[in-house]
């Protein structure tokens, strides 16, 4: 599953590419004339390459002897040389995830997802200019629903099927004219066998979790008596013996023993 988006950087990789000081960066973020494309776990900040350009351009005129208040002045009046209209701001930041991040939000091991990788089932959706793996937020659903198809009985190559089409769903949802008419038909086509297949392979398993819902709630109660009926003898087993028995031997103890004759001979305490 990918839709590659430009080449992303790191602000380390950005400051690194423009020569801008990261003081500086922070200045020409807080003034607007850099926005930041997107962010990767909440806390790195990633650019895209306008905002290399624009960085290359400042730290330009900052080795120039231009101060930041004649830069945005220069930038409110004629914009950035490669220009032809205004800039306009981005409607809202793209949030990413790194492969760790995205493995700790799916309940996986990053070795899981590389190697799902390696298999064409899950693409980045964009890397860094220094080889950071970054995924959008829809990536944590996919991965689970990956998890689902294993967990279905789907091996590796049948669950890269249903990647592909998911692929091509969103190519086609971005864009229906993105395949010639014939194609695009055709692979609707695919999609609702597969969407099909996969409701009665779910409706296969709703019944077999019903089945064994419901032998294992009885078999936990046949069990819970069972314990109790093992618990109860083995109480019984390590109870004292009865008191009757106990008086019993004890008075037979003071008795003397019986002769030959049938007498009992004199006791030892008389």
């Amino acid at each position: 599953m990918n839709s590659t988006d430009d080449n992303l950087y790191t602000s380390s990789e950005l400051l690194h590419e423009s020569g801008i000081h990261e003081s500086g960066l922070a200045e020409a973020e807080r003034r607007g004339l850099i926005e930041r494309a997107g962010v990767a776990d909440d806390t790195i900040a990633l650019y895209d390459r306008e905002a290399l350009r624009r960085a290359r351009h400042i730290s330009a005129l900052l080795q120039a002897g231009y101060a930041f208040d004649a830069i945005q002045r220069i930038v409110a009046d004629v914009g950035f040389p490669w220009e032809k209209d205004r800039p306009s701001l981005r409607s809202r930041e793209r949030v990413y995830l790194t492969v760790g991040e995205l493995a700790r939000r799916a309940n996986l091991n990053v070795r899981t997802i590389k190697y799902w990788e390696e298999r064409g089932i899950v693409t980045p959706q964009t890397r860094s200019e220094g080889g950071y793996r970054l995924y959008t937020l829809h990536y944590v659903l996919f991965c689970n629903l990956v998890r689902d198809l294993q967990n279905f009985g789907y091996n590796l190559d049948q669950i890269k099927e249903v990647s592909d089409l998911f692929r091509t769903f969103f190519q086609l949802h971005t864009d229906l004219g993105a395949l010639p008419a014939s194609d695009a038909g055709e692979q609707l086509e695919t999609m609702q066998e597969k969407i099909g297949e996969l409701f009665r392979r779910t409706a296969e398993l709703k019944e077999g979790i019903e089945r064994w819902e419901g032998l294992l709630n009885l078999k936990r109660s046949q069990v819970a008596t069972m314990q109790k009926t093992v618990e109860k003898l083995l109480g019984d087993r390590d109870a004292p013996e009865d008191s009757d028995e106990r008086d019993t031997d004890e008075s037979e103890e003071g008795l003397a023993p019986i002769t030959d004759d049938g007498a009992r001979a004199p006791s030892s305490h008389a």
